[in-house]
């Protein structure tokens, strides 16, 4: 009986493994000399499914029709979909594929499918579907959809398409366009018409638009609305990588666009569209370019290395460009050119432009430019012929020229930023522009004092803006001293066991830049923002039981860095305490006297029944 259930055993194992084993052995790769789908048993030319149809041909019928077929199995539910797999299908004159008007739920998975002057596969009118995994090549489109909703196009290769698109949607509805590869077609990569609510995810599209048309993009979304592209790698296209065109509520984000042969990313006539996360590099023209577009939010992104702008506006008003990180783009980083209005430019760090960070330029009015870290550039912020900008809170560092105001700029306002260590720091050639609000002005690192009449915190004297407007900034920033730093707790020989300790400062200082502490004497550092928080809980894992010098650093926007320390114990197993024994030490009695008391009690009921056994043989001899 035993032979039986281990040689039963041995099977199940057999059965179970060795189709894992023929899967990767047989997991082709995906490149562009390879095909997903070796295993095509036949070819099939035309094909043509019409859920409708109430006559058959030898090439076209209904499902009931190609279910008789030696290409098609399933029932067409949801558990049991209609399935074709392991297929070629070529062109007899017209499409390879076709299918229409179905509400059945179908899956054509692993097939070849090439060589039409149309489309390789063709769905119209049709829902509940998923293509999968195929590779569809060498026809006028690759993949087309007409009236298409719920279904998915998933993990195939789309390529060699000469007369347009790789992947075209018209009239698409709650589609899934997610990991596939669509290379070398002659128009767009995936193209969106009409279409709302898709989401494309996950695609790499490259080499796309060789046929050099006006619009070609790696992925072209026009008059569609609501859609999602996340994650998807997009390069080497002949003219945009993302192209959007009078489409509106659409989410790029997360996406890597590089090297395409003009923008970046594009968008034209299109509104309240959010850009977030993307990666935007070594594009040939632009990064982003927004051309008459409204209420638009560009968010977090990478923008690196363009050839010419990082991010460019060009009659649009109401955008949002917050948080960015715009660096080393061949003129300027961010451009607003000819009647940008109401924009807001916030909490971005724009760096090494070989012009100008940030150029406002042509009846371009009321833009807000605050809080913005800009470093490195020929000019930080420049403003030629644009009236009614306010300019604030910003950090023009190292730059050749701080601040920059063209004849025909007025009434600009410009206070409380923070001039450090340009080659010059401003100038003004305009008229009626405003170097201070009626509370405060600008930092100057080169006229910080004296302040020795009130209102403190505010020099002297006036601060000269050169420039023929003769401009002046009468409430100049004082130089306030280093930040002061007080530690409230943890306190002096304070002790702290396997948990982290909790931590309570105040930092005083009018213009605080940064806050961080170390565990270690600065090897490493860990930034914090309130005043109360804990530890970080990893860095106090890697600190030995003993003595720990805690110190608590802030740096202020001029660069002044005040310090402030404390040392407290770390330990493991604490001593009795006035309270009673240590929490950890209670801990560990419990769970010593737990273990004990089991290891006892197994040691006397190992013994009893030794015992038991040795008395029960005696009496039986």
């Amino acid at each position: 009986m035993k032979f039986k259930i281990k040689k039963l055993t041995t099977l199940l194992i057999i059965g179970l493994i060795f189709p894992l084993i023929i899967t990767n052995n047989f997991n082709f790769s995906v490149g562009q000399t390879t095909f997903n789908n070796l295993k095509s048993s036949q070819i099939y030319s035309g094909i043509k499914i019409d859920a409708l149809a109430t006559s058959n041909t030898t090439y076209s019928g209904n499902w009931t029709w190609a279910l008789s077929q030696l290409w098609c199995t399933g029932s067409g539910t949801p558990e049991e979909p209609y399935l074709i797999e392991y297929e070629t299908f070529v062109s007899a004159g017209g499409e390879c594929l076709i299918i229409t008007n179905s509400r059945k739920d179908f899956i054509i998975k692993n097939c070849i499918i090439y060589g039409s002057n149309l489309a390789g596969l063709f769905l119209e009118n049709v829902t509940n579907g998923q293509i999968l995994n195929n590779d569809i090549f060498n026809n006028g489109l690759g993949i087309v959809l007409w009236d298409v909703n719920d279904t998915i196009i998933s993990n195939n290769q789309v390529y060699n398409n000469g007369l347009s698109d790789g992947i075209f949607l018209q009239l698409c509805y709650f589609n899934t366009i997610s990991g596939n590869i669509v290379y070398n077609n002659s128009e767009f990569g995936i193209d969106l018409k009409g279409s709302d609510f898709n989401v494309l995810t996950g695609n790499i599209v490259y080499n796309n638009s060789w046929s050099g048309i006006v619009d070609g993009s790696g992925i072209f979304v026009q008059t569609s609305d609501y859609n999602v592209l996340t994650g998807n790698m997009v390069y080497n296209n002949s003219k945009y990588g993302i192209h959007l065109k009078t489409s509106d509520l659409n989410n790029l984000s997360g996406n890597i666009v590089y090297n395409n042969t003009e923008d970046g990313i594009n968008l034209d006539n299109c509104d309240l569209n959010i850009l977030s996360g993307n990666n935007v590099i070594d594009n040939e023209n632009w990064g982003i370019y927004l051309f008459s577009c409204d209420y638009n939010n560009i968010t977090a992104n990478f923008i690196d290395k363009n050839v010419f702008y990082g991010i460019i506006l060009e009659n649009s008003d109401y955008d949002s460009i917050l948080g960015n990180t715009i660096t080393e783009n061949g003129d300027y980083g961010i451009y607003f050119y000819d009647s940008c209005n109401n924009n807001t430019i916030s909490n971005n760090i724009v760096s090494s432009s070989v012009a100008d960070g940030i150029h406002i330029e042509l009846n371009s009015y009321s833009n807000i430019i605050s809080g913005n870290s800009i470093n490195n550039n020929d000019c930080g912020i420049s403003l030629d012929g644009c009236d009614f900008n306010e300019i604030t809170e910003n950090i023009l560092n190292n730059n050749t020229w701080g601040i920059y105001i063209e004849s025909g700029s007025n009434n600009n306002s410009l206070y409380e930023n923070f001039f450090l260590k340009n080659g010059k720091h401003a100038n003004d050639l305009g008229n009626d522009n405003k170097w201070n609000s009626t509370t405060i002005g600008n930092y100057w690192d080169n006229h910080t004092g004296p302040d020795e009449d009130p209102p403190y915190g505010i020099v002297d004297f006036p601060y000269n803006i050169s420039g023929s407007a003769g401009s002046k900034d009468y409430i100049p920033i004082a130089e306030d001293g280093t930040p002061k730093i007080t530690i409230y707790s943890p306190t002096t020989g304070e002790k702290s066991g396997m948990n982290a300790p909790s931590f309570n400062v105040t930092i005083i200082d009018d213009y605080v830049f940064e806050m961080w502490y170390t565990l270690d004497g600065g090897l490493h550092n860990y930034t914090f923002s309130g005043f109360m928080g804990i530890i970080n809980q990893s860095a106090w894992d890697k600190i030995s039981e003993g003595n720990v010098t805690l110190t608590f650093y802030a740096r202020d926007i001029p660069g002044n860095v005040g310090t402030a320390e404390v040392t407290i114990i770390k330990y493991l197993i604490g001593p009795i305490t006035p309270n009673g024994l240590d929490p950890a030490v209670i801990i560990t009695i419990v769970i010593v006297s737990v273990v004990g008391g089991i290891a006892v009690i197994a040691s006397v009921y190992i013994f009893m029944k030794k015992r038991m056994a040795t008395e029960k043989h005696q009496i039986n001899s």
